[in-house]
C-alpha cells in the first residue's frame, strides 16, 4: 500500500562524537534502504562546511533531520528538546534521536529501537516531526527549498533558438549559439536565470537581486556540505540546461562523507564539568599514593600482615569490576548515578584492551587473584603466605597504573566520566597502600630465605 506520509526524525549530533558518526555511517544507511531506498533529496542549511547547523535527508517513507549540536541554531534545538520531552540529566547527550514521542540516546539504544519504531510508523502511515519549538521553522525552509529544486529540475524549459524568429538570420556556428542565447537583449529571461538568481548567481537582470537571509537552505555537495553557487546551479541544471532523462545526477552522500572533528582536552573536559572534575581530583590522588609509594620509606615500616579490610576492598572490587564485565560482554545500558556518563564510557573504544578484551573482565581478573592471596597470606605456610603479600602488592600497583591511565581518558579524551570506574580506582590504589607495609616485611624475609623447616 502506498504510503501518503512519512516516519519523520530529529537526530542531535556532534561532529567530535565518534558514537555520533557510528549511528549516521553504520545504521541509518541500512535503515533508509530497508525502508524506502537511498535518500533522494539532501540539503543542508549553510554555505561551507564550517558553517553547517542542520542536514535534510528524505526518501519516499523517512524524513530525517540531522542536528549539529556545536552551531547555536543546533545547540537552540537541542536545548529545546530537552525542555520540551523532560529528558533528565542522566539522558543529556549525543548521539539523541527523537521520533513522535520517542527519545533514544546513545549508539547501543538508537540502532536496537528505532527499526522497530520506524516499522511501526510506516505501517500506521507516517510518524509526524517531534513538537520541538523551532522545529516548524526549520522544517518549512527545507520543504520550500525542496519543492522549488523540483519544481526547477522538471519544468525548465530548453534554451531557445534565435534563429527561428528571423529566418534571414545565418545560423550561427554551434559554440556560438550558448552565449547569444544568454545574453542580456532577451526581452524575457529563461527560467534557469531566474533560478540562478534565487540562488545568489550574478544575472542580467534589470533589479538587483533581494539579498538572501542569514540562513538559507543550500544544496550540498557529495561532501555533504555546499561549496558554492557552482554546486547549487548543478543541482538544479542552471551550468548544463535540460540534462537528458538518462543522465543520473550524482547524489550527495551525507551520511558517509559527514566531517568528522576530533575535541580538544578541553572541549571534552567542558562535557561534563562535574562529573570530570570528580575524575581529576581521584587522578590526582592517585598519582600521589603512587609517588609516596616508590619514595616514602616510613610506609614500609608498619604491619606484617594484610588486614581484613584488604578482603573488604578486594571483594567490593570484584563485585564493581564483575557489573563492569557484564556492561562491556553483553552492551547493555549501565545503572548510572546522578554524575557523570557511564555508558558514554562503556561504549568507547577504550573500553576494551586493543580492541579485543574488555578492561571490565581485566579487573575482574586481578580481583580474584588478590582475593584468592590474601586467604592464603593467612592459611598457607610462611613462605608461601609471604609470596602472597607480594603478589597483592605487585597486583594492586599495575592496578593502579593502569586506573590512572583510564581515569586520564575520562575527562581529557572521552568526555565522559564512569562512576562505577572512579570507585574501582579509588578500591585499587588504597587496597595498594594497605598492602605495602606488608609485603616489604615479606620480600625482605624472601630475599633472605629466613624460614624455618
Amino acid at each position: 500500500m502506498a504510503q501518503t506520509e512519512r516516519v519523520r526524525a530529529v537526530l542531535f549530533f556532534a561532529l567530535t562524537c565518534p558514537h555520533c558518526h557510528d549511528v549516521i555511517q553504520n545504521h541509518l544507511p541500512d535503515l533508509f534502504r530497508t525502508h524506502g531506498g537511498v535518500p533522494e533529496t539532501q540539503l543542508a542549511w549553510g554555505a561551507t562546511e564550517d558553517s553547517i547547523a542542520v542536514y535534510y535527508v528524505a526518501n519516499e517513507q523517512i524524513e530525517l533531520l540531522l542536528v549539529d549540536v556545536a552551531s547555536p541554531a543546533g545547540n537552540d534545538l537541542y536545548t529545546a528538546s530537552a525542555e520540551a520531552f523532560s529528558i533528565p540529566p542522566d539522558r543529556q547527550g549525543v548521539p539523541r534521536l527523537i521520533i513522535g514521542n520517542t527519545v533514544l540516546v546513545g549508539s547501543l539504544e538508537i540502532p536496537t529501537h528505532l527499526p522497530g519504531v520506524v516499522e511501526q510508523g510506516v505501517s500506521a502511515g507516517g510518524i509526524d516531526w517531534p513538537d520541538i519549538p523551532g522545529l516548524n521553522s526549520v522544517v518549512a525552509n527545507f520543504a520550500a527549498e525542496s519543492q522549488r529544486l523540483a519544481e526547477a529540475g522538471v519544468e525548465e524549459p530548453p534554451a531557445e533558438d534565435p534563429s527561428a524568429e528571423d529566418p534571414d538570420l545565418e545560423e550561427p556556428a554551434e559554440e556560438e549559439r550558448a552565449p547569444e542565447a544568454e545574453g542580456a537583449d532577451d526581452p524575457e529571461p529563461t527560467q534557469p536565470a531566474s533560478v540562478g538568481a534565487e540562488q545568489g548567481a550574478v544575472t542580467a537582470q534589470p533589479e538587483p537581486a533581494e539579498p538572501e537571509p542569514e540562513v538559507q537552505p543550500a544544496t550540498t555537495s557529495p561532501a555533504g556540505f555546499d561549496t558554492g553557487v557552482a554546486a547549487a546551479e548543478s543541482e538544479v541544471g542552471v551550468t548544463s540546461g535540460v540534462e537528458p532523462a538518462d543522465v543520473e545526477r550524482p547524489r550527495p552522500a551525507v551520511f558517509e562523507s559527514l566531517p568528522e572533528r576530533r575535541a580538544s582536552p578541553m572541549e571534552n573536559f567542558r562535557n561534563d564539568p562535574v562529573g570530570n572534575g570528580m575524575s581529576v581530583v581521584v587522578l590526582i590522588g592517585m598519582l600521589l599514593c603512587v609517588a609516596a609509594v616508590v619514595g616514602y620509606p616510613k610506609l614500609r615500616t608498619g604491619r606484617q600482615t594484610l588486614t581484613p579490610i584488604v578482603l573488604f576492598l578486594a571483594v567490593l572490587g570484584l563485585g564493581v569490576a564483575g557489573y563492569l564485565a557484564y556492561i562491556e560482554m553483553t552492551r547493555s545500558l549501565a545503572v548510572c548515578g546522578p554524575v557523570g556518563d557511564c555508558n558514554t564510557v562503556q561504549q568507547s573504544v577504550y573500553a576494551r584492551l586493543f580492541g579485543l578484551i574488555p578492561v571490565g573482565v581485566l579487573g575482574l581478573l586481578g580481583y580474584v587473584v588478590i582475593v584468592a592471596a590474601w586467604w592464603a597470606s593467612r592459611l598457607a605456610d610462611p613462605q608461601t603466605a609471604d609470596v602472597a603479600k607480594v603478589a597483592v602488592l605487585l597486583m594492586s600497583f599495575m592496578g593502579t597504573l593502569f586506573s590512572i591511565y583510564l581515569t586520564f581518558l575520562e575527562p581529557f579524551v572521552i568526555g565522559a566520566t564512569c562512576a562505577w570506574c572512579l570507585t574501582s580506582s579509588i578500591v585499587i590504589t588504597v587496597l595498594m597502600v594497605l598492602s605495602l607495609s606488608p609485603a616489604a616485611h615479606a620480600w625482605a624475609r624472601l630475599r633472605g630465605s629466613d624460614y624455618a623447616h
